[in-house]
């Protein structure tokens, strides 16, 4: 736990003891719920171990998949925590794990100047998840999030989410992509890979 107080975020911060006396370490198990739609942000969340998916619903119920986090150290639930508006989205734990919940006060208090690195990186990550989804076939979008991920740690149905695409049409084209061998697939861990 003490190696995450190294990270950049905490650089103008003298007293590291002040982090841990500031904030709480919140474990979830898989499937749980971190923040709702319309909940008031309360906290700055650094990710210490699992997987969290940033999710909204459709009208018709399906669930869209905005963004997912699974490296140590990275961060979620700032910006609405700087707008002072309630989240438009929900989370949940895609795997068992622990999250670091940093309060608002704080964060507005002793962290503000860090924060612009993370707001950068947000908005460039955006970008990129723009540049996906303005592709024009979804065999491009494929390709473009492979390309970009290439460890692709979502299955299937989780990618279909992640592009806002229906299961069976992008099921389709990983199948003729694989069968006219611009992709892969590995058959034990199911990773699909482009062919160069």
């Amino acid at each position: 736990m003490r190696e995450i107080l190294n990270h950049f975020l905490f650089s103008d911060i003298e007293d590291k003891n002040l982090i841990l006396s500031s904030s709480k370490i919140l474990h979830f198990k898989k499937g749980e719920s971190i923040f709702e739609i319309e909940d008031i942000p309360k906290y700055l969340y650094i990710l210490l171990s699992g997987v969290v998916y940033v999710c909204e619903n459709t009208l018709e119920g399906k669930r869209n998949i905005i963004a997912v986090f699974e490296e140590r150290g990275e961060c979620f639930g700032e910006v609405v925590l700087f707008l002072d508006a309630p989240y438009p989205y929900y989370t949940l734990m895609a795997q068992e794990g622990e999250l670091l919940a940093i309060p608002k006060d704080f964060v507005l208090s002793h962290m503000s100047k860090a924060m612009n690195k993370v707001l950068a990186k947000k908005a460039f990550n955006l970008s990129n998840k723009i540049q996906l989804l303005s592709k024009a076939s979804l065999r491009e979008k494929i390709l473009h999030y492979l390309s970009s991920h290439p460890q692709t740690p979502l299955k299937r149905y989780e990618l279909a989410d992640f592009l806002g695409v229906s299961r069976p049409a992008l099921s389709k084209e990983i199948l003729a992509m694989i069968k006219e061998g611009v992709i892969i697939e590995e058959n034990k861990t199911k990773t699909l890979k482009i062919v160069i």
